[in-house]
């Protein structure tokens, strides 16, 4: 079918505009009201596979009917109404994703946590989000384990879901340092996937024969991601993909096993993954004949990376890069294929539901080629940060989502990121807020003041430096300052690299460091 058949009237991906929490924008006509919709299409798989783990094996039958029992569980003993918080804080998990759509079914709102965190970090977002309950992997204090609550079940929850209700609450970094919590949707995460599907069927060769094998995604991203729950776990469940847990931590060998063994089709990392498994020394005897694609997300891939990738890999896989944020619901551009050979530095474009705008420091959007502010509009964009008014009014434009970054695009609608205004570190996909990072540093006794930011990294695309002015006399070291930060941050936050200085740090007119020659500073000197 062509573009126009797909979306026109009467196609499987009709499109027509209606109201929603930024005023008109355009959806698909026929789609699923809830999440709780989404698991009762996919139950009607049966005994095909979804989920694997290790020597776990879960069917879409079998999911479906943990989802509906443990949500009546939430639902009869411990109360969960329409709109309650339950926080999860664990690594990525069965038991982990069966809870989260259990929550979603029962009208609740999922609220993942990073495992990582310092019990500071938990407990502000558990406060934040007022949670009711919190599961984790095992006893803990004020926590209940996933044994406790998951169950099969026969029977959905019927409970009234409106698809503007929030599905999750997503912390990312805010411009106070705190964490934030992005709220999103029913109706976002649903166009969203869809607009997914429907990317991957416009852009398919029509002269390729399509398989009749279950496609397998290899789950690498972290579930308290956009990426890892939205872009890919909900994707998998609509579309029927067999989905393929990696161990935690991160193992290269252990992931060039599972692409063999369970012959993974399609795989979203970060791209601090790729660089860890295209120089494995196991790759150049794992048969990965079964990929067909790679998306990348999280960050730019760097070019000697992608050439390995393709070296490792072979020509077969269609290699994709693309621009997504938390407040989106996950992607945002794609470029893939043959539009990502003709044009690699770009992240592309976007899909039919959202538009784009670039505007200048006047608010005002700009020609073609002229840099400024990308600025989103769409049913995918998030109502907003929970419970963070200011928040909201700072980052909304009229019904335009201001993201802080800097980019322009072509004549022909392709997108090019050129900077970051916001002032955030991505170290292997990680993201890294510069003032929170700060804020603990001068804290430390003897330490006066402190700049944070991000050196280029092959690896790790980014890691994390810090120059810190001293107070004089202060035996304050590298060794000392990690062993006061270790108690306050989670372990990927903390500084690899420390300058220390007795000198004032530099400063513009109005005040704030001036941080480039701080990083030329940091970048020639030696590790």
């Amino acid at each position: 079918m062509t573009l126009s058949e797909l979306t026109g009237p009467g196609g499987p991906f009709e499109i027509a505009e209606s109201e929603g929490p930024h005023g008109v924008t355009r959806n698909f006509i026929r789609r699923e009201r809830s999440l709780r919709e989404v698991v009762e299409r996919a139950a009607r798989r049966g005994d095909k596979e979804f989920l694997i783990q290790g020597d776990r094996r879960v069917t879409f039958a079998d999911f479906a009917s943990l989802v509906w029992g443990t949500a009546g569980y939430l639902i009869d003993e411990h109360k969960l109404s329409v709109g309650d918080r339950v926080a999860i804080a664990a690594a990525n998990s069965i038991d982990w994703i069966v809870s989260a759509f259990a929550v979603a079914s029962a009208g609740g709102v999922v609220v993942p946590l990073n495992p990582l965190w310092k019990n500071d970090e938990l407990a502000f977002a558990i406060s934040d989000c007022a949670a009711q309950l919190v599961v984790s992997e095992g006893d803990g204090e004020n926590t209940i384990p996933f044994s406790h609550i998951v169950r099969p079940g026969s029977t959905p929850p019927t409970v009234e879901i409106d698809e503007e209700d929030p599905f999750a609450i997503l912390y990312t970094s805010g411009t106070t340092g705190q964490p934030k919590g992005c709220i999103t949707t029913h109706r976002g995460t649903i166009a969203q996937v869809r607009s997914v599907i429907f990317a991957g069927l416009s852009d398919r060769d029509p002269t390729a024969e399509r398989s009749k094998h279950q496609p397998v995604l290899l789950q690498s991203s972290p579930l308290f991601h956009v990426s890892g729950l939205h872009a890919a776990t909900c994707l998998a469940l609509a579309v029927g993909m067999k989905t393929v847990l990696t161990p935690t931590p991160f193992d290269p060998r252990a992931v060039l096993r599972l692409i063999e063994q369970e012959r993974v089709t399609s795989w979203g990392a970060v791209p601090t993954m790729v660089h860890r498994v295209v120089d494995c020394p196991d790759a150049a005897s794992t048969d990965l004949s079964s990929i067909e694609s790679i998306s990348i997300g999280g960050a730019a891939l760097p070019p000697p990376v992608l050439e390995r990738a393709q070296a490792v890999f072979g020509l077969k896989p269609k290699l994709g890069n693309g621009y997504g944020l938390t407040e989106a619901h996950g992607p945002v551009t794609m470029n893939a294929g043959r539009s990502l050979l003709r044009r690699p530095g770009s992240v592309g474009r976007p899909g039919p539901l959202v538009d784009l705008r670039i505007i200048d420091a006047n608010n005002r959007p700009v020609p073609a080629e002229q840099v400024g502010e990308v600025c989103l509009h769409g049913p995918t964009i998030t109502p907003g940060y929970w419970n963070r008014n200011a928040d909201n009014h700072e980052v909304f434009l009229d019904t335009w989502f201001r993201t802080g970054d800097l980019g322009y695009v072509d004549e022909d609608g392709f997108l090019y990121l050129v900077d970051r205004l916001k002032d955030m570190i991505i170290r292997g996909g990680e993201n890294i807020y510069c003032v929170e990072v700060e804020d603990a540093i001068t804290a430390a006794p003897g330490v006066d003041e402190a700049a944070v930011f991000g050196i280029p990294d092959e690896e790790m695309g980014e890691r994390v430096a810090a120059v810190v002015r001293t107070e004089p006399g202060s035996p304050t070291n590298a060794v000392e300052l990690r062993a006061f930060l270790e108690a306050k941050l989670a372990r990927y936050k903390i500084p690899e690299r420390f300058e220390f200085t007795t000198e004032p740090l530099p400063r513009n007119a109005t005040g704030k460091i001036v941080k480039g020659d701080l990083k030329a500073r940091v970048n020639h000197a030696p590790p």
